[in-house]
């Protein structure tokens, strides 16, 4: 028999972060599936009190305009991120995250390999329980994509981006 509690262990783990991806365009009914189930994940106060567009879901194209200006964003954070490491004379005390630092400043196309991303934001202001919500949101879309045989990877440097204003304006 079959039961729920088995449906559930079998997504759980199938479950896999992907690191590379088919140049096959994804099926509009794919994309719409996995969106929606992020925006069915569980949240905080904010929807109860009918705050509107607390939570967006936004789908960028590999090689759009819009692509390359979060690519463009992604490498100014990661040298903002480098210069304080560096200034912060982190390479004694912590040598492996300076390392790191150094390598992901050098590959933002790395940053988005996939064709498509879906960058989901939270309203600005957010209370810090909204903010914890969005990882039932990560991991509903995460469940669907591996259901639907999709490829999937948690990418939370767009979260880290500095420059908010150039954010809003894509």
């Amino acid at each position: 028999m079959y039961t729920l509690d088995a449906a559930i262990d079998q997504l759980l783990t199938a479950r896999r972060t992907v690191r590379a991806y088919s140049d096959q365009p994804l099926e509009t009914e794919k994309l719409e599936a996995v969106v929606e189930a992020g925006r069915r994940a569980p949240f905080a106060g904010l929807v109860n009190r009918e705050v509107p567009a607390f939570r967006r879901f936004y789908v960028v194209k590999r090689g759009s305009k819009t692509a390359e200006s979060l690519k463009a964003l992604v490498v100014a954070f990661r040298a903002e991120e480098l210069q304080r490491a560096r200034e912060g004379n982190w390479a004694e005390k912590y040598p492996p995250e300076v390392a790191n630092v150094e390598v992901l400043l050098g590959t933002a196309d790395d940053r988005f390999p996939a064709e498509t991303l879906v960058v989901v934001a939270e309203r600005a202001g957010r209370p810090v329980r909204e903010e914890a919500t969005l990882g039932t949101v990560i991991e509903n879309m995460w469940l669907k994509a591996g259901a639907l045989d999709l490829g999937f990877t948690f990418r939370s440097v767009v979260g880290d981006i500095t420059d908010k204003a150039a954010m809003k304006a894509l």
